[in-house]
């Protein structure tokens, strides 16, 4: 919803800014037309900058999940071999190896994408909200065409507030594939002909 109905803003965003109607009520001066066609360009930057940064991050995100149940799905389909490695004392299915190296790509997308990619986009938000703040009181041709930012933001919570979610996304599979890992290193063991 939020990614259409930002494309609905910014078609229309530059027929208001290539309008020469274009003004605030009681500011109609070539100056303060102009000083509003430079804040609509720098709010339709920062909505591109989060659409931008929204995709991206989700990609990430769809992308690492599928590769995690690859990975476990590899280590399930291993466990119908006798394969073993032994480290000093321990000897364990190669589906723990499996599952390690997922776990840990796992993580590692994880880290880029909350202390990264997530921060980026918190930025631009952030950003969109200075913009809101600057028009809030403002008027164009007698409705107040800014404010999306601050409205999605007063129905989800302050920015950062979906840093829980974030971490419920990659805690899940992580928890999972650590506690199956577990089972096999220690309950899976090495049946000899």
């Amino acid at each position: 919803m939020l990614l259409s109905t930002n494309g609905f803003l910014l078609k229309n965003l530059k027929r208001f800014i290539l309008s020469k109607d274009l003004c605030f009520m009681k500011m109609d001066s070539p100056e303060n037309n102009e000083e509003l066609k430079i804040i609509f360009e720098d709010y339709k930057l920062a909505v591109q900058t989060q659409m931008h940064f929204n995709e991206m991050i989700m990609r990430m995100r769809t992308t690492a999940i599928s590769i995690f149940l690859a990975v476990i799905g590899a280590a399930a389909i291993s466990l119908q071999y006798n394969i073993f490695l032994s480290l000093r004392c321990y000897t364990f299915h190669a589906s723990v190896l499996i599952i390690f190296v997922g776990l840990g790509m796992m993580i590692s997308v994880a880290l880029i994408d909350y202390f990264y990619y997530n921060k980026m986009l918190i930025g631009a938000v952030r950003k969109s909200y200075k913009i809101d703040d600057k028009v809030k009181d403002k008027k164009l041709l007698g409705s107040d065409f800014l404010g999306l930012s601050t409205l999605i933001r007063d129905a989800i919570g302050p920015p950062g507030a979906s840093s829980k979610y974030i971490k419920l996304f990659y805690l899940i599979p992580i928890v999972i594939g650590t506690v199956f890992m577990l089972l096999i290193f220690i309950y899976y063991k090495q049946i000899i002909n």
